[in-house]
């Protein structure tokens, strides 16, 4: 009995001496149930979280897989983001017009304008590189040739409307640089073409 009185007291001391210890203990042990509570009450929301997958396919690569995702979360909860982030997964996919489309639909209050413009003009610069081949080595048609001359345009204009935007110049300068490339492109393959024609009626016209 004696002995359970003295571990009493020397318990009651060591309290006594502590109560500091005791009672941060016991804020950091409400203020830890307080935020784990908010954790498990505070859910993100679903347009987020398909948006964020959109986002790991994108890096991935896998261009299909993020647009279905953006699609997703765009069906719960529109976002200039999301709707701009579909124009990119559709435009590194090779689905231009859907890409354009998209673009259109971004509120450039949201998305700098800028941003969208050149987002276009990336559309436009790649839209007829479809058409051309990867060297200098296969004739186009005029058809061919006239649509490719009118997406560049569409494109250089777009480019240089924003390019007095500081932080836009480095891109767009390098954009000017392809547009410039893929027209030089399409100037050989069409000269290829009408020195193939003019051969054909040489030969027509001797045989």
């Amino acid at each position: 009995m004696a002995g359970k009185k003295r571990r009493g007291r020397r318990i009651s001391r060591f309290l006594r001496r502590h109560w500091r210890l005791w009672v941060l203990l016991t804020c950091l042990l409400v203020v830890g149930g307080t935020l784990g509570v908010y954790a498990l009450t505070k859910r993100v929301p679903r347009h987020v979280l398909l948006a964020r997958r959109g986002n790991i396919y994108l890096q991935k690569g896998q261009y299909d897989k993020a647009a279905a995702e953006y699609k997703r979360s765009l069906e719960v909860e529109e976002s200039a983001v999301s709707r701009y982030n579909l124009a990119q997964a559709y435009l590194r996919a090779g689905k231009y017009e859907e890409a354009l489309v998209e673009l259109d639909k971004v509120v450039s209050g949201e998305i700098d304008a800028a941003d969208i413009a050149l987002g276009k003009a990336r559309v436009y610069l790649r839209r007829p590189r479809s058409e051309l081949a990867v060297g200098a080595d296969q004739p186009l048609d005029p058809e061919q040739y006239r649509k490719v001359l009118a997406d560049l345009r569409n494109s250089e204009a777009l480019v240089l409307n924003h390019i007095h935007s500081a932080e836009k110049k480095s891109g767009a300068y390098l954009l000017l640089g392809e547009i410039r490339e893929a027209r030089a492109l399409a100037h050989a393959q069409r000269v290829l073409a009408l020195n193939k024609e003019i051969d054909f009626t040489r030969r027509t016209a001797t045989g």
